[in-house]
Formats: structure tokens, C-alpha cells, sequence
């Protein structure tokens, strides 16, 4: 029998083929029993145990989800706190609040706990979604999980601010903000794993805000490790 499998498209060719493979084994294995012939005998000198960590039949859902929650919980901060900051400053509230006698610290101190408030709520949900309507694994501890991707909200938040200072109007700080997103997406190891890239974007990649961030969140939830 010959095969001709299309792997332009890697992922479901190689599913295909060892799909095909463990379909033939187990055919040969039922002839030979059938046939009260000694099974070992079509059995290669390799034994495949059970995985350490994941399954026997990986999903790409389950290898991409902690990028996935990591990426919507660095940006959705991010496009939150711009949106409410360039808002008021376009409007001339910052001057006026500067001017009535608020400081800088106290803006920033009442932006970051409504902020906050949000992001408590924006994980709840997400962690809702992706481990219990998903079903993505979740073997690591809870309070770790979550006080990581707090973290990462808050390291959104502060892009956030830092998008808003910079940018004085929605079409620059958009510009800021898809720019940004499509590289750190890319290479978080949502689409493709930190260790197949080419070693310069790979040195590049773990100075990312989302790429250390993303494997410690797989670490915890899919491999049961600590901190």
C-alpha cells in the first residue's frame, strides 16, 4: 500500500500518519493472534510508555490555551486602560483634575484599582472558559495560576500606561497596540514552540513580555509544577 499524505499542512499529516501506523499495528497484531502466532513478533524494540506529562493523543487547543489566556490577559488591560486614560485626556480632564489639585500618583493610584477591580473579574472569566468550557488541562495549583496571570494583567496595565502617555490620539495609540501585538503573539510560542524558532528570533522571543509568561503558565497548569 502506498501513501501520499499532504503535509502542507504538518499538524493533521502527521496525526495521518501515526494514525495509520497504530491502525496497521493493531491489524498485524490480530492476525497473529488469530492465527495463534506469537504477537511479539511484530512488536518493535522500542516501547512507547505513557507520557509524563499530556496524553497519548495531544490536542493543539490544549497546547495553545495557556498562550491564548496569557495574550488576553496582557492585552485586554491594555486596550482598557488606553481607551478610559486618551478618553480624559483628549477631553481636557487630566489638566482639569491636575488643576483642581490631584497629583499624578493619585491618578494613577484611582486608574490602577478600577483597572484592577476589572482584571479580578477579566480572570475569572477567562479561567472559567478555558478550563472548565474548554476542558484544558489544569493539573498545577490554583493560587499560583492566578496570581501569575494577575501579574501578567498588571504588566499590561502598566503598557497601558505607557501606550497613553505616549500616544495623544485613539489612531496612534492603535497603531501602538496592533503593532505590538501581532510580534509578541508570534512569538510567545502560541503558534509555533520557543524551541522551533531560528535562534536569533529565539534570543529575541524570551525577552518578551508574553514568552516566559506563556511557559510557566503550561508548566503549572499542564505539567503540575510549582514556583
Amino acid at each position: 500500500v502506498n501513501v501520499k499524505l499532504d503535509m502542507s499542512n504538518q499538524y493533521i499529516g502527521n496525526l495521518l500518519r501515526t494514525d495509520l501506523l497504530t491502525s496497521y499495528a493493531s491489524f498485524l497484531r490480530e492476525v497473529f493472534r488469530d492465527c495463534q502466532w506469537p504477537e511479539q513478533a511484530i512488536d518493535i524494540p522500542i516501547r512507547i510508555e505513557d507520557p509524563i506529562y499530556g496524553t497519548r493523543r495531544p490536542s493543539f487547543l490544549h497546547f495553545a490555551s495557556p498562550a491564548v489566556i496569557i495574550v488576553f490577559e496582557f492585552y485586554l488591560p491594555v486596550m482598557f486602560t488606553v481607551g478610559v486614560l486618551l478618553q480624559e485626556k483628549m477631553a481636557g480632564i487630566l489638566e482639569r483634575s491636575m488643576v483642581a489639585g490631584l497629583t499624578a500618583l493619585e491618578m494613577v493610584l484611582a486608574h490602577s484599582l478600577i483597572q484592577f477591580m476589572v482584571l479580578l473579574v477579566q480572570t475569572g472569566a477567562m479561567l472559567f472558559v478555558m478550563y472548565q468550557v474548554f476542558d484544558s488541562p489544569f493539573i498545577g495549583d490554583f493560587y499560583w495560576t492566578t496570581g501569575l496571570l494577575l501579574l501578567q494583567g498588571l504588566c499590561g496595565m502598566c503598557y497601558g500606561f505607557l501606550v497613553s502617555i505616549i500616544a495623544d490620539t485613539m489612531y496612534t495609540a492603535s497603531f501602538l497596540g496592533m503593532g505590538s501585538f501581532f510580534p509578541l503573539c508570534l512569538t510567545s510560542g502560541m503558534v509555533w514552540p520557543q524551541e522551533g524558532m531560528h535562534p536569533v528570533l529565539r534570543s529575541v522571543g524570551w525577552l518578551l513580555p508574553l514568552s516566559l509568561s506563556t511557559e510557566s503558565i503550561r508548566s503549572l497548569t499542564a505539567r503540575g509544577w510549582g514556583i
